[in-house]
């Protein structure tokens, strides 16, 4: 629910309109807008990648229309058996609801007591890069409903099929059915 009070408080000050009105499809940001977004949002690109120094990881979704927030969810299921989420709050959005941006960098610990959703990760970058890993990225409309979903990376047949099994998911994703993901690339 801070999240959407954060991209409402965001959407006043750059597009001048109330809380309130703030919403997909919304065209009255001072009447500027001439293409609106309607209905939920739905994802165009994801990626996961490392900064130069490979102290941080960088999860990013780019979406058509607006959010309410998302989250990362990465997994190595066989050569270490270890699962994370990260929530992906919108960092910059279209005022007309066109697109979203949602990204979050979180430290790259490689130290799986250092985990901690939206600081750090126990996953390193040289893990990242290799493309060991398995995603599931999905985002919220606004109404915190998921709206879409899509899975990359290493492996994300065994995903999609459940292959990872109930049991499996330490941090989660829940309460989202995986088996709805639709596969992508992931973007570097």
């Amino acid at each position: 629910m801070k999240y959407h009070a954060l991209i409402a408080l965001v959407a006043t000050a750059c597009a001048g309109t109330s809380i309130g009105d703030k919403g997909s499809g919304d065209t009255s940001s001072g009447g500027d807008c001439t293409i609106t977004s309607d209905g939920p949002p739905s994802i165009d690109t994801v990626s996961a990648d490392c900064d130069g120094s490979g102290e941080n990881i960088t999860y990013e979704v780019k979406t058509t229309g607006l959010t309410g927030d998302g989250y990362v969810w990465a997994v190595e299921k066989y050569a270490q058996p270890w699962d994370e989420i990260h929530d992906l709050p919108s960092v910059e959005f279209d005022s007309c609801g066109t697109w979203d941006d949602l990204k979050v960098t979180v430290a790259a610990t490689g130290d799986f007591q250092q985990y901690d959703n939206g600081n750090s990760s126990a996953w390193t970058c040289d893990k990242v890069r290799s493309d060991g890993l398995t995603y599931a990225f999905a985002v919220n409309d606004l109404n915190g409903n998921i709206a879409d979903c899509k899975v990359a990376g290493h492996n994300p047949t065994n995903v999609v099929d459940e292959d990872y099994g109930p049991d499996y998911y330490g941090t989660g994703p829940d309460p989202i059915n995986l088996s709805s993901c639709s596969k992508t690339t992931l973007a570097r």
